[in-house]
């Protein structure tokens, strides 16, 4: 099988916490040393710096290409409630418009992802809730239309998220919604959880997969001891993905830094320690070529 040849992109949690212009300066060295071409930053609150610093940034160290991620952590905004919808609108929209300010000055926006359409680690049993999931979705697609951004939707492991129990359920999600500006958002790590055939459910996605997470078993780096995820399976998974139409330029990886452990331990310390940054990225940069996913 030829590689696939996509694009090595970086989350920024790989690198770091708060994006502060001390932070970037350092995390973006490293992913200029490692041919990163790509990055995904978080936005609120880990966010601080302002556009046309962050771009002049980005364009110092090589990096042309830009996604912004988005979430709503535990205890803080429901998207899904009433009251919270509006507030979680509103930052999407915030989102949108930094990721346009930055387009404007030259950084190419791939789009915005994460689990952005319900609150992590709440319980949607409640009736009715699916009906608000896919009415929010089609309210953030308006936003997106606005702005000619697109939205790429995350599931995440169950013990994160009840709102789609796998990645089917997400992918019923983005057929109600059947907008070409809410697409599809996956990641290995979750996947695994969920107990899914990669290839199989990479191939049904099609052209509603917008972007990849390439993260290991317990959010090891991929390749590391301990990492069980067959990554020649995930790389014949996107092959197939292309052959139904999907259209993956980039594939993402995304582990959690001793910097963001430390900022969120709820989240990074329940998982094993991994490898410092440099050497993380040079690994997972090694598996996914070995296994003909990148460049």
């Amino acid at each position: 099988m030829k590689s696939l040849k996509l694009k090595f992109c970086l989350n920024w949690l790989v690198l770091g916490g708060m994006v502060t212009v001390d932070s970037l300066k350092i995390g973006l060295k490293l992913a200029k040393k490692h041919g990163v071409t790509a990055l995904e930053l978080p936005w609120e609150p880990l966010m601080t710096v302002p556009a046309s610093v962050l771009a002049e940034l980005l364009r110092i160290f090589g990096i042309k290409e830009v996604a912004i991620c988005c979430f709503f952590g535990k205890g803080g905004i429901d998207p899904l409630s009433k009251n919270g919808r509006e507030y979680a609108l509103l930052s999407l929209e915030r989102a949108a418009r930094r990721a346009d300010e930055l387009r404007n000055l030259g950084i190419r926006i791939i789009g915005i992802d994460g689990p952005w359409a319900y609150q992590i680690a709440k319980n949607y049993e409640q009736k009715g809730f699916r009906k608000r999931l896919i009415s929010f979705c089609n309210a953030v697609a308006k936003i997106g239309r606005k702005y000619s951004i697109v939205f790429f939707l995350e599931c995440l492991r169950e013990e994160e998220n009840t709102a789609m129990r796998g990645s089917y359920e997400l992918l019923e999600v983005l057929k109600a919604v059947n907008d070409a500006h809410v697409l599809g958002h996956l990641d290995t790590f979750h996947m695994q959880l969920w107990d899914e055939d990669i290839p199989v459910v990479l191939a049904n996605f099609g052209d509603r997969l917008g972007w990849f997470h390439c993260s290991g078993t317990a959010r090891r780096t991929p390749g590391r001891l301990g990492d069980t995820v067959k990554w020649k399976e995930v790389s014949f998974g996107l092959w197939l993905n292309r052959k139904e139409g999907g259209a993956l330029e980039c594939v993402c990886f995304e582990g959690f830094s001793p910097e963001f452990r430390k900022l969120v331990p709820e989240i990074g310390g329940e998982f094993p320690r991994d490898l410092p940054p440099d050497k993380s990225i040079a690994l997972a940069k090694k598996t996914l070529k070995q296994a003909k996913i990148i460049k």
